[in-house]
Parts: structure tokens; sequence; C-alpha cells
């Protein structure tokens, strides 16, 4: 309302023109919002009187004003490769009829979903390397995974929007707290691949998969699935609640890698060169005339390590991939992954053992005292205060690194019982040991009555009979 003088003549005369001005709606122009959002913005309308909004445009149909607000009347989804942009016009009329209306666009954000695991990582930062340089900048997105390792993380810069399947630009993953030996990796770096249809997984392996030839590598280690597969696979999922074989072997391969890369930049390198230069290591074995990928074999860690930090002798690097090897070695016979043993383990190998490969590439031990120290019964003598590991002969030398645990004289690589001090044998694959098996070969022909027991090849029709072999024995 505005008071207004009005001249009449030669004098004047005061009155109220009555005057209204149109309605103005305040909200704003461009709007993200997560996928699985409903309400969208508020909506405020500045009018002296009560004006009414109501929703035009292309997409109109897929949009209400509740409360005040502007919301989806479903809740939004995002379309991998297709339509998540949206434009609505909000016209506002007031009771004299006068109008007001504003375009508002508004865009579905991708909720980009994974997982960080060596063993789970919590509060490792997650981002999109938008320019590739694994260094995380204020513009990229961003995220912190929780407790478990899993991170949630909208697509603000929109960079995977058009595509339907695995995103080209690189997910990074910084530092994190190891849930289960507690210990924090600050100088951590892996790298993955996000998806826009699920939730991708970063690993050690997927680092080396992501930064190399993945079919080559892949093909290497004997993983039997596409990389977007793998990628989308929880395998510590898998090997923890599970129990599934497959991925107790690939985490395994998970923690064995891990501390391989761990160790090469605790001799100095640094992360970026060191995940860059493994990955090229694993392809060159893949290429070369005896292609075999085993972590437990000295000769394979140290040839990783050599090309990760390069600059150390190759003694020291021998006897630290030596050391390494014997570790990983352990790591492969624990198949518990959350267990005390596990979590002691890897503890040490984060923390003693890293530092111990230090002081070995400074100077300061000698390549014997190293290797004497942590040697696997060495380590695992560090380790066991408080810690029981299984002991089947009481030998007082657990059987992850006693070569024969059950003291029966066999060596466990050729006890098919390395457990049963009665049992060492078992011919015909049974499952029950020569000395209890009735039928050592599985012929069809008891012990008693086979004059081989061990051989089914031998002729059926030799029979002990009246104290003798019968007429037809072998000759």
């Amino acid at each position: 309302m505005v008071l207004l003088t009005i001249t009449v003549g030669c004098g004047s005369k005061e009155g109220v023109i009555v005057t209204n001005d149109p309605p103005r709606i305040v909200i704003a122009e461009q709007i993200n919002i997560e996928e699985g959002s409903v309400v969208v913005a508020p909506i405020q309308v500045v009018d002296e009187g009560s004006a009414t909004v109501i929703i035009q445009g292309a997409d109109a149909a897929l949009f209400g004003i509740v409360d005040d607000a502007l919301v989806f009347i479903e809740p939004s989804v995002f379309i991998p490769g297709g339509q998540n942009s949206y434009s609505i016009v909000l016209v506002a009329t007031d009771p004299e009829g006068e109008t007001a209306e504003v375009g508002v666009s508004v865009s579905v954000l991708n909720l980009l979903q994974g997982r960080v695991v060596d063993a789970p990582l919590s509060e490792a930062i997650v981002f999109l390397d938008l320019n590739n340089n694994m260094i995380r900048d204020e513009s990229e997105p961003s995220a912190l995974s929780d407790a478990q390792g899993y991170f949630v993380m909208p697509d603000t810069a929109q960079a995977c929007d058009a595509f339907s399947g695995l995103c080209d630009v690189r997910l990074v993953v910084v530092g994190g707290t190891d849930v289960v030996s507690g210990v924090t990796l600050s100088d951590s770096l892996l790298v993955g691949l996000p998806s826009v249809v699920g939730s991708s997984n970063v690993t050690p392996l997927s680092t080396i998969l992501s930064l190399g030839n993945d079919i080559t590598i892949a093909s290497l280690i004997g993983i039997n699935q596409t990389f977007e597969e793998f990628l989308l696979t929880d395998y510590w999922q898998g090997a923890t609640v599970n129990r599934e074989a497959e991925s107790v072997r690939i985490q395994h391969i998970n923690a064995q890698l891990a501390l391989v890369i761990q160790t090469a930049v605790a001799l100095g390198a640094m992360p970026k060169d060191v995940i860059t230069r493994i990955s090229q290591a694993i392809e060159n074995i893949a290429s070369s005339d005896s292609p075999v990928f085993d972590l437990t074999n000295s000769a394979t860690v140290t040839t990783l390590l050599s090309a990760s930090a390069p600059g150390q002798p190759s003694a020291s690097a021998g006897a630290i991939g030596a050391v390494i090897a014997g570790v990983n070695a352990i790591i492969a016979d624990l198949d518990d992954l959350e267990s005390v043993q596990v979590a002691s383990l890897t503890l040490d190998a984060q923390t003693t053992l890293k530092d111990e490969a230090l002081l070995l590439a400074q100077g300061a031990v000698t390549l014997d005292q190293f290797v004497d120290r942590n040697s696997p019964t060495q380590l695992i003598a560090r380790i066991s205060n408080g810690v029981e590991f299984d002991d089947t002969d009481l030998d007082s030398v657990p059987n992850l690194v006693d070569t024969d645990d059950d003291n029966d004289g066999v060596l466990d690589v050729a006890d098919a019982f390395p457990l049963n001090a009665l049992e060492s044998l078992d011919t015909d694959g049974d499952g029950t040991g020569d000395n209890a098996d009735t039928d050592d070969d599985g012929d069809g022909i008891e012990d008693v009555n086979d004059a081989f027991p061990i051989d089914d090849q031998k002729p059926e029709n030799l029979f002990w009979s009246e104290g003798v072999w019968n007429e037809d024995v072998w000759l």
C-alpha cells in the first residue's frame, strides 16, 4: 500500500491509492540433489496477499509442492547414461491476477558407493580424481569411509553421468585405519574405478588392475571375471561372512600385495610411484617366459620391491624380499581374516617389520641381523605373547612355522595328514589314511588278500589262498 499526494487545481488533497505489487518467488534456479531424495528445495513466495503457485514446463508432471517445498512426486532416480536433469517453471498468481514466474533446473546426482579394503579401512579419504594427478583437489568430489570401509559420495562434478557401467574417472583413496590391526596407514594410496550401477571395491588388487593392463594381470593372478565384475565383488564379505574359498584367496593376495606396497613406501619411495611401478612389474611378469605370480616366493617379492623402490642394494632388496615372502606364506595359512592371530601378524607387519626394513636400508642393522630378527619363527615369537597359535605336536613351535606339525617324521609338504601323527599316506585319495584303510589302493581287494595293496594296476585275480598266492603270481 502506497501513500500518494495528488494535486488538483490550486490546492492539494491527500488520499490513499492502493497499488498491488506482483508476487515474487524465491528459489534457486539451479538445484542439485542426491538420488533417492524427495524434497528438492523450499519455495518462498513474497506477496502482500496470498498467491498460489503452480508448476509448468516440460517436466512438471514429475514434481509437486508440499508444505511450501518443491518435491519429486516419487523419490528421485539417477538413470545411468540417461536424463538426469529436469526443467520446470514455477508460476505464482495473487488474488488480483498479478503473476510472477521463475525457471528452475533440477539435476539428480549419482551417489557413487563402494568399500575400501586391505582389511576394511576406516576414515580413509575417497575422491574422484578428475585431473588424474592422484592428489585431492578442492573441486573434486570426496567422502570419508565409515567404520567398515564403506563410502557414499555424491558425484557433484557429474563426471560419471554419461556412463552406464564403470566410469573412467579414477577413484583414489588416501590413508585410513586398518580395522583389524588398528594401525593408521597415512601413506596408503589405493586406486579403483567407480560404478554408476553398483558398489565398487577399492583394494590393492584393484589398484594394480586399474593402473595396468587389467586383462593381462587378471589372467596371471587367476581372476576369472571381467574387470567390472571383479570391482563389484566384495571379497572381504565373501571371505569373512560367507567363508568362500575364492574370496579368501583374493583377500590373501590383497593382504600380501599391501605388505609389499607398504614396505616399498617405508623404504622411501613415493606411494604414487610405488603402485605404478608394481603394476608395471606384475604386467612384465605376465609377459615373461615364466609367468608365475606368487607373493610367497622370495624372488617374486624381491622383483617387485626392486622395481618399486629402486636404489636399494640387491642384497638388501633380496633379504627384505625373503622376509616379506615368509610373512606372506604365513598370511596364506590364516583363513580367519578377523582372528586375533591375523590382527597381531598384521600389526607387526605394518609397524615393526616396516621399521626393521628401513633400519636395514639405512645400514643400521646387518643383513644377518635383519634376517635373524625377522624370520617366520622369530616373527611368530614376537607376536605370540598373549596370542595363541595352534601347536599340534606341543613342541613350542606353532604349526604356522613348524615344518612337521604332527612330529611323525614326515614333513608337512609330503604328509597327506600333517596334523595326524598316525597317518601320512592316502594311496587311493579317499580321505582315509593307509594305516586305517582296509583297501589302500581302492581296487576292491582287501589289503589282507591283495598281493599289491598299494597298486591298483596289478591283476585282480591274485588272491591269498591256503597259505600261498594263487598260481597267477605277478612277476
